[in-house]
């Protein structure tokens, strides 16, 4: 083989070197062989800064660390002693590049003396590379889920849990360590196991997400409502080894949707037994002192339920928000002026002289009245009608009015895009509350004397900005736990796939910048709904 020779020199061949030569040439790996003073006799030239004549005659040990010479030397002893083969892994540096190779080294027999040995070197840096990455990745993995509020678990095959995070002895009660080893399918409550089943089965059989909604059961023995997103983590193979689940305590979201319904209810009888006096007037009218105490305790019931109901509604989604507000103003307030023009038609029928009958209903009226009037508070409240009948700019604007109006604070609204831009109706319910929560931390903690708000697009961006003149929040505030608002931002801004950025200068103010990507002139669609 030419490139395994030296100038004028005819290098010794191994038995059998007929039948190896057109393998060792055409060898990926680096081959070379090592004779007894541990020269390199033969190296077919797999490492491109070296040439053959560079390499060939020298001793191995010119080209490896002085820190491998002893365990180098011992290893080619034993193998030369022994027959055996032997396998490691090491390291070699050339201009300051350091490349990592697999070494097999094994006998080569002449008349069954071994006088020399064959070395076989497999790059393998790009699998170390790789497996240094895979530590930091995992070692980030830790980190983050260590420090995670929500309850992350993984679990093997057999739905055995075989990492969980801290946050477990928060949710449910048990340290992590007696987590691990458990089947989260034992934790789970009775009557909600097959539905937990059926969702890990369509992932075994699928892959990708199951997001699924169940009861737990608490260390102490107590029910808890989980959120628990599931995600599958296959092999090249395709078969399922592991499923990464991450899970969020619901309880109070499910007590409060619980109390949503029930209030729900109780408002649509109210409805009903106001339509059926309706029904009813002349009999309600026989028992007229009797009837107009019942309905003035049933207004004032009423008033309170539309109260109680109204404080539950900012906990819930941006939808039920909606549905509850158009339902309040278009049966309630229907039924509320139907039974004002009943009262005045009632009014009429009385004789001049029947003042006091006609004072009675005088009084009635106002009552529906006021009524009507605090429905439709009610209803603007929990959803300006101005966002769905003008668009999200003119809302803006009556939001801006009427915190100026409401807060002694000058506010300036710039908009540099069109009054019609086209927003889907839940970018445009997100980007409202964004404003909204803005301003009222400005109210709150600002000490502020002007607010500006931008609407702006830049490279398929839309962009809000809301920049006041406050003292400046600083960065211990901006990451509290307690910044529901600011909280309510992020989420809002993450279900809309956009980016949201909080900067705090002491005595100079803050700014919020919230970046929405657009699509086609539109912003993205968001299956998510507001909150």
């Amino acid at each position: 083989m030419s490139k395994s020779r030296t100038s004028g020199e005819q290098l010794p061949q191994p038995p059998v070197w007929g039948k190896l030569e057109t393998v060792v040439e055409e060898n990926n790996n680096l081959v070379a062989f090592i004779d007894r003073d541990f020269r390199i006799s033969f190296f077919n030239g797999v490492f491109p800064p070296l040439d053959t004549r560079d390499v060939t005659g020298k001793p191995v040990f010119d080209f490896l660390e002085e820190k491998f010479h002893s365990p180098a030397r011992q290893t080619l002893q034993t193998v030369f002693k022994t027959g055996q083969t032997a396998r490691f892994e090491i390291p070699l540096t050339w201009n300051d590049t350091e490349i990592w190779y697999a070494i097999r080294l094994g006998p080569v027999r002449r008349n069954r003396t071994i006088d020399q040995l064959v070395v076989v070197a497999e790059d393998i840096s790009r699998r170390k590379h790789e497996e240094v990455s895979l530590r930091t990745s995992e070692e980030l993995y830790r980190l983050l889920a260590d420090s995670a509020t929500d309850l992350i678990t993984r679990q093997n095959d057999s739905g055995v849990i075989t990492y969980a995070s801290p946050a477990s002895l928060t949710i449910l009660g048990y340290p992590h360590e007696e987590l691990e080893g458990l089947r989260l399918s034992n934790l789970i409550y009775p009557e909600d196991y097959q539905k937990f089943k059926s969702s890990y089965s369509r992932l075994a059989r699928k892959g990708g997400n199951e997001t699924i909604t169940f009861r737990i059961f608490h260390k102490s023995g107590h029910t808890i409502w989980m959120e628990t997103s599931l995600r599958s983590v296959n092999p090249p193979s395709g078969e399922l080894y592991e499923t990464v689940a991450v899970s969020r305590d619901i309880t109070e979201r499910m007590m409060v949707e619980e109390a949503l319904r029930e209030h729900r209810k109780r408002l649509e009888e109210l409805v009903t037994e106001r339509t059926r006096k309706l029904e009813n007037i002349n009999r309600i009218l026989e028992e007229e002192i009797k009837e107009r105490i019942i309905t003035e305790l049933e207004l004032k019931e009423s008033r309170e339920t539309l109260r109680r109901l109204s404080a539950h509604q900012e906990s819930t989604r941006e939808e039920e928000r909606t549905r509850i507000a158009r339902e309040i103003h278009d049966e309630l307030g229907q039924l509320l002026s139907v039974l004002r023009m009943e009262i005045k038609r009632l009014e009429k029928t009385f004789e001049s002289e029947d003042e006091l009958r006609r004072g009675k209903t005088v009084s009635m009226t106002q009552l529906v009245d006021q009524t009507i009037q605090q429905v439709k508070r009610i209803s603007r409240e929990l959803r300006p009608s101005i966002l769905d009948n003008l668009g999200f700019i003119s809302a803006l604007r009556w939001q801006v009015k009427e915190f100026q109006k409401r807060a002694g604070i000058q506010c300036q609204l710039r908009v540099k895009v069109p009054e019609d831009i086209p927003l889907t109706p839940h970018c445009a319910s997100a980007l409202f509350r964004i404003c909204q929560e803005g301003l009222t931390n400005v109210l709150r903690h600002a000490e502020a004397t002007r607010v500006t708000i931008t609407i702006a697009e830049s490279r398929s961006k839309l962009s809000l900005t809301i920049r006041d003149n406050g003292k400046g929040m600083v960065p211990e505030n901006l990451e509290s736990h307690g910044s529901f608002g600011l909280l309510g931002i992020r989420e809002r801004v993450h279900f809309m796939k956009g980016t949201v950025s909080i900067d705090g200068v002491p005595r100079r103010g803050t700014k919020i910048d919230v970046k929405i990507p657009l699509i086609q002139g539109e912003t993205i669609h968001d299956q998510s709904s507001d909150r």
